[in-house]
């Protein structure tokens, strides 16, 4: 709630309401830290007369509010020019930051609003705080604006936290006339630093093939470390993985519920974009095996991605099937997770240990039996306290848990979140896996994991059919001897 009249006229444009209010003796600075105060809010709608107004009657220009800053910043936001050129003739703060160290001019860069990027810098120079403008504009797409800054003195290799250089911005978002004009500038193209570590890390992610082509043509190195993949050839192998959900993502939380088609078309296009991106990176030198990053490997990489062309080329290679590291904590583990049938099989022909330890859940068995990975879930649902989201289905698991055991896997391994596949399945609600474990010898009893026992998992998610499998099958009925797990 405002709870200040002057600051409702104000938003609303209503001027002689303003002039009332004002002339009755309305504080012009009343405000809140939610709102800020009245011209903030008729700067940030585009009111000019309103701030005028308030203005003459002896409003704080440079009055802040943490999260949009000034007033001047909340018009440069919302590409108001003539308030701009109004709030600059009365004093107002170009160099005032907002809580996320953001000024005017970045969020005229992030808008692309060249009119009022020009306003702000003219008869001025870049300010320190202003450095990093340039990536805001490079990751626009905003040429005119990227031009104007170098030629007001902006710093083409300058780094920023999160994403590196300029370079690297416009790479992420695959604006390639931009990353050529970098380039051409002379920008590192090996530069590191930011979540992609580098520009090649960023574009290959993206699945961006002709800006791949364009930096390995001026020499990016396509060995380097760093970054959240760990390398290029990591970050084109998860085959867009993670990158695809983010865009699934922005188009909102119910598109995967009400659109699988579409959501599927966009991992198809993404693999096959990142297969090419491999087969690039390779032919000039990328080490497939590498370890790093949050996958481990490049083959970890693709079998969590579901890119069976990448998975194959990267095993041609000579990648280590075996190889273990990354929050999935092996390639077979990956697939399983994801349920990617078909990797699975490649990876276990190639003699992928099918017991290999590792990861939340233990291992690939009992990974297979979690469905789609309950982070990917917390992503779609938004509901972190819903244990439904452990229990989504997925066409391929069932499958997967036959093959896994028919190859060996160890019914009765310990570890992991639920500490065996038969708690873990019991805990999921999957009564026909309960059934294929127990004829596959799993211990009705066993101790471990989040439920202590598959009997007390199936009893506290109210599975009745499994309860009666499993004291048909001996299962001890008896007091918990330890306590459920946060």
């Amino acid at each position: 709630m405002y709870e200040e009249p002057l600051l409702v006229a104000s938003e609303y444009g209503h001027f002689e309401i303003v002039q009332i209010m004002l002339k009755s003796g309305a504080n012009v600075d009343a405000g809140n830290e939610d709102f800020g105060t009245a011209l903030q809010v008729a700067a940030e709608a585009g009111h000019v007369e309103v701030v005028q107004a308030l203005l003459q009657h002896g409003a704080n220009v440079n009055a802040c509010r943490k999260e949009f800053g000034n007033a001047l910043l909340a018009a440069s936001l919302e590409g108001h020019v003539e308030v701009v050129e109004k709030l600059l003739e009365n004093g107002a703060d170009v160099y005032a930051q907002n809580i996320s160290h953001q000024t005017a001019l970045h969020a005229a860069c992030r808008e692309e609003h060249i009119e009022i990027v020009e306003l702000l810098l003219k008869d001025r120079a870049l300010d320190a705080s202003q450095a990093d403008a340039l990536h805001e504009a490079s990751a626009a797409g905003s040429l005119d604006i990227v031009q104007y800054l170098v030629h007001k003195g902006a710093r083409v290799n300058a780094q920023s936290d999160y994403d590196g250089s300029a370079l690297q911005h416009a790479s992420k978002e695959g604006h390639i006339n931009i990353v050529q004009y970098l380039l051409d500038l002379g920008a590192d193209v090996s530069a590191q630093g930011g979540y992609h570590g580098n520009a090649l890390q960023a574009a290959s992610a993206r699945g961006y093939l002709e800006i791949v082509r364009l930096l390995i043509e001026h020499g990016v190195n396509v060995r380097a470390q760093g970054g959240i993949y760990g390398n290029a050839l990591q970050a084109a192998s998860a085959a867009g993985i993670l990158e695809g959900l983010h865009m699934v993502l922005q188009e909102g939380p119910q598109i995967y519920a009400d659109n699988t088609d579409h959501v599927n078309n966009i991992f198809a296009a993404l693999v096959q974009r990142h297969t090419m991106i491999v087969e690039i990176l390779l032919k000039h030198g990328a080490d497939g095996h590498s370890q790093g990053g949050c996958l481990g490997s490049a083959l970890q990489a693709a079998s969590l991605g579901g890119g069976i062309a990448i998975v194959n080329m990267l095993l041609e290679k000579g990648a280590d099937v075996n190889s273990q590291g990354g929050e999935y904590a092996n390639a077979l583990y990956a697939a399983s997770a994801k349920g990617h049938l078909e990797i699975v099989q490649r990876l276990l022909d190639e003699g992928l240990d099918v017991n290999a330890q590792g990861g939340h859940y233990g291992n690939a068995l009992q990974v297979a039996l979690m469905g789609i990975n309950e982070k990917i879930q917390r992503l779609l649902y938004d509901d972190e306290s819903d244990d439904r989201i452990y229990d989504y289905p997925c066409g391929s698991q069932y499958d997967i848990v036959q093959i896994l055991l028919e190859r060996g896997a160890d019914v009765n391994a310990q570890g992991g979140f639920y500490g065996n596949a038969l708690q873990a399945a019991s805990a999921g609600g999957h009564l026909d896996v309960v059934h294929v474990l127990l004829k596959a010898g799993a211990d009705v009893n066993a101790q471990g994991g989040k439920y202590s026992t598959a009997l007390c998992a199936a009893t506290e998610k109210g599975y009745q059919e499994i309860v009666q499998m499993l004291l048909s099958n001996g299962a001890q009925v008896g007091s918990r001897e330890s306590t459920i797990q946060d």
